[in-house]
C-alpha cells in the first residue's frame, strides 16, 4: 500500500515512540480513503492514531500518539498559547478541529509544532520571533538547547534510516510499531479524544 510506505518513511519516529506526532502530504488517489482506514485500524491497537487535514494539493496526514499529545497539550504554557490564538481546549478532538479549520482556510499555523512534539520553548520563540535567527535548524528550528537538539536530530535520522531498511526487508507495519498490541488501546484513543478535560487532564 502506498500510504503504508509513506507512514514508514515520514512517521517512523512516531511508530518508534520517539515523537508525539508527524505530518506528511499525501496525494488523493482513488483508493485513498480505503487505504487510510485500513492503516488507521492496524495502528490503533498499538496506541497510534491517524487523522487528516484537507489542503489544495491533497491531504496532510497526521500520525500521532494521543496519550503523549494530551500530555503536551496539558502543559500550561502550551494551553495558554493555544487559548490566546482562539483554540478550543475542551477535548483533544476540539484542538485538532481547530488546526483542521486553520489549515483549510489560512496560512500554515506554526503553533502546529506542539502537535509534532517540538520543544515548547522553541515553538514559543519561533512564534514570537517570526522564525528569525534560530541557533540551529534541523527537524525543527532550535532556539534553546542546541546541543540537546543536535543529539535528537542524530537519533531521529538513525530511526528513520533503520525503519526504512526494516520495512524494505519485509517487516510488516505492525512489527515496526513500538508497544504491546492491545485492542483496548482503540478505546483509550477515543477516551483521549473525548475526555481530554478543560483542566488539561488526558481523561484516561
Amino acid at each position: 500500500m502506498v500510504l503504508e510506505r509513506y507512514i514508514v518513511d515520514y512517521s517512523a519516529a512516531v511508530l518508534a515512540d520517539r515523537k508525539v506526532g508527524n505530518l506528511f502530504l499525501f496525494p488523493i488517489t482513488e483508493n485513498f480513503q480505503e487505504e487510510f482506514t485500513h492503516c488507521a485500524k492496524r495502528l490503533c491497537p498499538f496506541g497510534v492514531a491517524m487523522t487528516q487535514f484537507e489542503v489544495k494539493s491533497g491531504r496532510l496526514i497526521y500520525v500521532y500518539r494521543p496519550q503523549r499529545l494530551a500530555e503536551v497539550l496539558a502543559k500550561p504554557e502550551c494551553r495558554r498559547c493555544l487559548r490566546d490564538r482562539g483554540y478550543q481546549l475542551s477535548s483533544l478532538e476540539a484542538v485538532l478541529e481547530g488546526f483542521r479549520d486553520r489549515i483549510s482556510r489560512t496560512d500554515f499555523p506554526h503553533e502546529i509544532g506542539f502537535l509534532l512534539g517540538y520543544p515548547i520553548p522553541d515553538v514559543l520563540t519561533f512564534l514570537s520571533d517570526l522564525g528569525r535567527n534560530p541557533v540551529l535548524t534541523g527537524y525543527w528550528q532550535v532556539y534553546h538547547d542546541a546541543e540537546g537538539a543536535r543529539q535528537t536530530f542524530s537519533e531521529l535520522s538513525q530511526c528513520y534510516t533503520q525503519y526504512k531498511q526494516r520495512y524494505d526487508q519485509g517487516i510488516p507495519l505492525e512489527e515496526l510499531v513500538k508497544g504491546v498490541r492491545n485492542e483496548e488501546n482503540c478505546c483509550h484513543i477515543l477516551e483521549w479524544h473525548g475526555q481530554y478535560g478543560a483542566d488539561g487532564s488526558s481523561g484516561c
